[in-house]
Order: C-alpha cells, then sequence, then structure tokens
C-alpha cells in the first residue's frame, strides 16, 4: 500500500526481448498493485488496449520504442510526472538496458531535470541485453590491467557525481561507466551470469558496484497459475494453438538462426544460405556436424532474421518452424521438450548444461575479428562461451567454415 502523500511511478525501457520478457514477468507477478502507475516503452512487445484498459485510467502506458525513436516515450513520461507532481510526491523506478542504460539514462534525465525537487526517490534496475554483458565483461578481463581497470573507475565515479548539476558525462571506458551509476542512484544490477565479475582481475569493479543478481531463467515457472495467465495475455499468445507443440515427445534437436543487422541486401541474402547450408551439415548424414537420429528437429529464427523462415519451409519440409511471436525462452519455460541445441551463437547457450549443446557457429573470422564490431563481438561471445566451459573449441566453428567443408 502506497503513502497517499506519493505516488510510486515504474518505468520500463527496452529495444530487445531478454529485458522485456523480465519486465513483462515483473508486472505478472504484482498484476494486482492498481496504485503503481507504469509506463512501458518496449520494440518487441505490444501491451494490449484490453490490457491498459482493465486497470484505473492513468495507471497504465504503452509507447512503441526504438532506437532512434523516444520522443513520443519521453512526451508520456512528462505528462505523467506533470500530473501527479502538483498532487504528491513522487518515487520513480527505472528499468533500463544495461546496453542502452547511457543513452536511456541520459533521455530520463533530460526530462527529470525540471522536477527533482518534488521527487523523494529514484531506484535504477539494469538487465543485461542478452550475452552482450558477458562478453564485454570477459573482454575487459582479458584486454586491461587491474591498475587501468582502477583509473577508469575513479575517473569515470567522479564523472558521474557532477553528471546532475553539468548535464555532461565524459567517460574513459563505457563498460566500466554502466556498472557505476549506483554513483547516481541507487542501483540493482540483474545479469545472466556473475561469472566474470567475480574473477580476480575484475575485483575493483565488483566492489564498486552497487548491488547485483543473477536473472533467473525458471522465473516464469514459479509465477502462479494466474500471473502465468495473464502473461499469455501480455504476450498476446493462444496456450491451445502452441499446447501440441509442447506435447511432442521423443528426441528433439533445436537449431538457432542468427541475424546480421544490416539493410544491406548482399549481406542479408549471404546471411540466408549459411542458414540453408549449415542446417544441412546438421542433419544430412554425410555432413560434418551431423546430429543423428532425432523424433522432432525444431528451427527457430532471430526476432530480427523473419524473413529466413520460409527460406527453411521451402527447403526443408521435415522441420518445424517455431513461432516468431513466442521467444525461445518462454518456450523453454513452458517445457517444450529440448534434447539438444546448435546451430548459431545465441545467448541461450549461457543457460545450457554442456551435454545439451551440439556444435555452435560464429559469425567472426579470428585473423579479421579486428575489422568490424560485429566480427569483434562474435569471436569475444566464442571466447566466453569457451571460458565459461559451455562449449569446448572442438564444437565453436567460424561462420566460414562451411566452405572448406569439401
Amino acid at each position: 500500500m502506497q503513502n497517499n502523500n506519493t505516488q510510486l511511478i515504474e518505468v520500463f525501457l527496452d529495444y530487445a526481448t531478454l529485458p522485456s520478457l523480465n519486465y513483462l514477468i515483473n508486472f505478472a507477478s504484482h498484476k494486482e498493485d492498481r496504485e503503481t502507475i507504469r509506463l512501458f516503452g518496449l520494440a518487441r512487445f505490444n501491451i494490449s488496449d484490453e490490457i491498459i484498459d482493465s486497470y484505473p485510467q492513468g495507471k497504465l502506458h504503452f509507447v512503441p520504442v526504438n532506437v532512434s525513436k523516444l520522443e513520443d516515450f519521453k512526451s508520456k513520461f512528462k505528462q505523467i510526472l506533470e500530473d501527479n507532481i502538483p498532487h504528491k510526491k513522487v518515487k520513480l523506478n527505472f528499468h533500463f538496458n544495461l546496453f542502452h542504460s547511457l543513452e536511456m539514462l541520459t533521455n530520463m534525465l533530460g526530462v527529470l531535470t525540471n522536477y527533482l525537487s518534488d521527487i523523494v526517490e529514484v531506484k535504477l534496475n539494469f538487465y543485461d541485453d542478452g550475452s552482450e554483458g558477458i562478453v564485454s565483461l570477459y573482454k575487459l578481463a582479458n584486454t586491461i590491467s587491474k591498475d587501468e581497470l582502477i583509473y577508469h573507475i575513479e575517473h569515470q565515479k567522479e564523472q558521474i557525481n557532477q553528471f546532475l548539476s553539468s548535464g555532461k558525462l565524459e567517460f574513459s571506458n563505457s563498460i566500466v561507466l554502466r556498472y557505476l551509476w549506483g554513483n547516481l542512484f541507487s542501483s540493482h544490477y540483474h545479469l545472466i551470469r556473475s561469472d566474470y565479475i567475480k574473477e580476480e582481475k575484475l575485483a575493483p569493479l565488483q566492489n564498486a558496484i552497487s548491488s547485483y543478481q543473477e536473472l533467473e531463467i525458471d522465473s516464469f515457472q514459479r509465477l502462479s497459475n494466474e500471473a502465468k495467465h495473464f502473461m499469455f495475455q501480455l504476450l498476446q499468445l493462444d496456450f491451445n494453438e502452441i499446447s501440441p507443440l509442447l506435447s511432442n515427445k521423443g528426441k528433439s534437436f533445436l537449431f538457432l538462426g542468427t541475424t546480421v543487422n544490416t539493410d544491406n541486401l548482399e549481406i542479408t541474402n549471404f546471411a540466408n544460405k549459411l542458414h540453408l547450408d549449415y542446417l544441412q551439415q546438421f542433419i544430412s548424414p554425410d555432413g560434418k556436424f551431423y546430429i543423428g537420429e532425432y523424433d522432432n528437429i525444431y528451427f527457430k529464427a532471430h526476432p530480427n532474421s523473419k524473413q529466413v523462415n520460409k527460406l527453411i519451409s521451402d527447403n526443408f519440409k521435415n522441420i518445424v518452424i517455431l513461432p516468431n511471436n513466442i521467444p525461445m525462452e518462454i518456450l523453454l519455460f513452458l517445457g517444450l521438450n529440448i534434447t539438444m541445441i546448435g546451430g548459431f551463437s545465441s545467448t541461450l547457450f549461457f543457460y545450457l548444461h554442456p551435454e545439451n549443446i551440439h556444435h555452435v557457429i560464429f559469425m567472426t573470422e579470428d585473423k579479421n575479428k579486428d575489422k568490424a564490431y560485429s566480427l569483434e563481438i562474435h569471436y569475444w561471445l566464442k571466447q566466453s562461451l569457451i571460458g565459461l566451459g559451455n562449449i569446448n573449441e572442438q564444437q565453436a566453428h567460424e561462420y566460414t567454415e562451411i566452405y572448406n567443408i569439401h
């Protein structure tokens, strides 16, 4: 129960999948709270008008966003503040994508500046954007010395302490910066894995982080039945439509797709061909990565590369295409039977036991990893998965390897 003189406003902002899922699980687990004002800005999910209208007027808001489209979201946030501040003091609880935390926080602080005297509390929550957080920490631990790390921490603490008054923020290392927001407001971090933050090399950074926890892969399963039903409504899923999929028994293999995040048609077509060629190597008896006999073979496209589904269905008649609108994490939460997973690199591999991982394809070339950001990030993704013991070097393959098979 909230104090009659204060109003709690929760702000959820994300452009990806994993943080958004955790936001929606948070909402579902507190669905009976009809006093808190909630503002959602999501890129890959919608909150229906039906759900919004089921709450008291002005208590639930949704604005579609993307990386270059935040103005409507900022305007809605400003309107909510102005509607409430004349009558009550405000408590703010922000939920941000960790990878985009600097940009998101800067945008929200730009709105907050004129209202700080009426805001009695600000809390920040940051969520790993897929595997990027693990990869960045692994790279940090292996590319700078402890003395350099301490320098970056101290330098950026000073910058953060001046941020509110100056409105400017200079940073010497963007990775270090994102873990120091606790010097601005009370902050809590939700990490996919905390292995690397606990390494001796990163001890100064671990000591500087305000508080953190690991994201729980089974959080959906621990919801009440009523909250699970509400999650289905939030995700706009019909359980009857997917129940046949969940009832499949026997050995099942899942091939994961990837994305190249580009408008370049030539690169996109090449990536689509990679999916076809590599999938053939997994399911053909004479393929280099042959999986053996399975009762069910599934394909799951990356959310940004849905067009590859038609190519797969046209060329592989016995493969089941998993629904685009259901995140893989939710399908696993619901009990989709998967014996083995392989294909292109994914955050999902960080959650899996090594015995459930077949072979993994990385969109990188070791010898050319420094030529492009995408090549570099996938190189470090490979090294991270090997370093954590999820896969070994024999299971890790560069995407160009397919053309050296014969």
